[in-house]
């Protein structure tokens, strides 16, 4: 049987609200690599920026105001699907959800 993603059609746009973790391949650098492999490709909306993982200590940064999505989502490229991941605050999740 062929991988799924082979099958799939043209390259499909995704905009992907997750956080940023600095180091390492985690939270939506790692979706992020997850959907380009499997052919599409992604603009990128940071719902939380992060210095270092959580469980490493306390890190500095944390979630962005939840209207800042909404000027990342003007500014990206026409999309044809969205993909939500970590959102840093309810009030975030909410407007993701509208």
């Amino acid at each position: 049987m062929q991988p799924l993603y082979r099958n799939a059609r043209a390259m499909q746009r995704v905009l992907l609200h997750h956080s940023f973790v600095a180091p390492g391949r985690v939270g939506g650098r790692l979706t992020a690599a997850a959907i380009e492999h499997c052919g599409s490709d992604v603009s990128f909306s940071s719902t939380a920026t992060l210095s270092r993982h959580p469980g490493l200590g306390p890190p500095d940064g944390g979630p962005r105001p939840a209207e800042a999505l909404f000027s990342d989502a003007r500014h990206a490229a026409p999309i044809d699907a969205l993909a939500i991941g970590y959102a840093g605050s309810k009030a975030m999740f909410e407007t993701l959800a509208d």
